[in-house]
């Protein structure tokens, strides 16, 4: 159950354009921010500035977890300002689905 609340909460970046992008990230800027693969980071939310740079960093895809009540709805126009593709697929512990993980893909 903790996991799925922390997913929830999450939000996750995939995609990277390049190998380059960060190993790390400062927690102010990216928080909970892990490279998982050269291709796929997960992280918390982004502060204004860090997601305002997403695309300069070589993402191509964000993919938000959070739901509306979180705050999910405001950054689709900044995210994709930067050509970067933007899925949202709000979970809750309680609605997590094998539907939600096909929306990712």
């Amino acid at each position: 159950m903790r996991v799925a609340v922390l997913m929830a909460a999450s939000l996750s970046l995939a995609s990277p354009v390049l190998a380059e992008v960060p190993e790390s990230m400062e927690p102010a800027q990216i928080p909970a921010y892990r490279l998982i693969r050269p291709d796929l980071a997960t992280a918390g939310q982004p502060s204004p500035e860090a997601l305002a740079r997403l695309g300069k960093m070589g993402f191509r895809t964000v993919v938000n977890l959070r739901t509306e009540k979180e705050g999910a709805v405001d950054e689709r126009a900044v995210v994709e300002s930067q050509g970067l593709r933007y899925v949202w697929v709000p979970v809750t512990p309680e609605t997590f689905s094998l539907a939600d993980v096909e929306a990712i893909e």
